[in-house]
């Protein structure tokens, strides 16, 4: 399954979550759309498959009595369980104190992330359902991802403009986050790309991959024993020369953890809506986690901000939010590049795109590649 969320269009559209069931060729079918009260925003499915979680901006909700006053709705977190079909229910709503702009789950189901106004919030998740806060730590101006490593230890958070990296650990008999000692990491300086911007965790080696949303690049970085990060490599995620304001968005690792696909923006905000904008592929070596060269580079148009990858590994979709556009790419499992299969007109202000895991996935036929 891929769930999606839309903004809607003022007085044409409301936002919605939309589920989309993916059939063994790779197109999707629309098989459920919520409408919502509030816009939303990032979404992650927990560990075992059978919950999806959703955050969301705040609303307003209009009164049909004119003398009557706006009602403001806080921002929240919501679940939905998922069903053997894929559809969703929902099943608990919790107000968050600020609008998360991305959020993840630890390893464990146990801990949602949220990121927000320089702040890090960890939730409790109880029988599956995301609940009250339980702790937070501060972050810098422009923090834009999180997520913890494989031990659900500690925590992550990359910053853009700022150009750094926060760590700390989660003590779990506390529920607190204790920072580690230096708090801070500089990311790339002097370099083809800097400002960490989304990450993901190799979840068998001690390395982490961030994109890099100035000028479009990719980092990776070596974790120690401690839960330290050092820079190891960067490299850029566009061709050499470009004549546009190129910028990287999101990551993603494949499921078998043998390639990095990052989406690199267009961001000259010209017309048309279609642009320059790309998924570009790393290979990564099984044994230390190390990025090869760039060895795959496919068109997307101006505004793909977040894409995943189905649980199968045979296909990547990526919602460009200016176009209106889900892209449905074939992915080949041994050399990892990816071949278009077909642009599928979608909803206005495509945001969040999230792939079900292995229970929710139609059954396919064996990878021919």
């Amino acid at each position: 399954m891929c769930y999606l969320s839309s903004a809607g269009k003022k007085g044409q559209a409301p936002p919605a979550l939309i589920v989309y069931k993916v059939q063994e060729d790779g197109k999707l079918d629309e098989i459920q759309k919520i409408e919502l009260e509030r816009p939303p925003l990032p979404s992650i499915v927990s560990p075992d498959g059978k919950f999806l979680y959703l955050a969301t901006f705040r609303g307003v909700k209009s009164n049909k009595n004119k003398k009557e006053k706006r009602v403001i709705l806080k921002p929240n977190i919501v679940t939905y369980s998922i069903a053997k079909d894929g559809k969703l229910t929902e099943v608990a709503r919790v107000d968050a104190e600020v609008a998360y702009f991305f959020i993840s789950v630890d390893p464990l189901g146990d801990y949602l992330w949220g990121m927000g106004s320089k702040k890090v919030i960890a939730h409790k998740i109880k029988e599956g359902k995301c609940i009250a806060a339980v702790a937070n730590a501060p972050t810098d101006q422009g923090a834009h991802g999180v997520c913890s490593d494989s031990s659900g230890k500690f925590i992550y958070i990359p910053h853009i403009g700022t150009n750094q990296m926060y760590q700390y650990r989660f003590l779990r008999e506390k529920e607190s986050f204790e920072a580690l000692d230096p708090l801070s990491v500089e990311g790339p300086k002097n370099q083809t790309s800097k400002d960490p911007r989304h990450i993901v965790v190799h979840p068998k080696l001690n390395v982490i991959y961030t994109s890099n949303q100035f000028r479009g690049g990719i980092s990776s970085w070596k974790k120690n024993a401690e839960g330290k990060l050092s820079l190891w490599q960067t490299m850029s995620t566009v061709q050499e020369k470009v004549d546009w304001n190129s910028g990287a968005t999101d990551i993603r690792l494949s499921p078998d953890n043998l390639f990095v696909y990052i989406s690199n923006v267009d961001g000259t905000n010209k017309e048309p809506d279609e642009g320059k904008g790309t998924i570009a592929a790393f290979k990564v070596d099984p044994t230390t986690g190390e990025l090869s060269k760039c060895i795959d580079r496919v068109a997307t148009d101006r505004m793909v901000r977040s894409f995943a990858i189905s649980a199968s590994g045979r296909y990547l979709y990526a919602a460009d939010s200016r176009s209106a556009t889900i892209f449905i790419y074939k992915r080949n499992s041994a050399t990892g590049k990816l071949t278009l299969l077909k642009k599928k007109k979608s909803y206005q202000g495509l945001g969040w795109i999230t792939a079900g895991l292995g229970r929710q996935v139609v059954k396919t036929k064996a990878d021919k590649n």
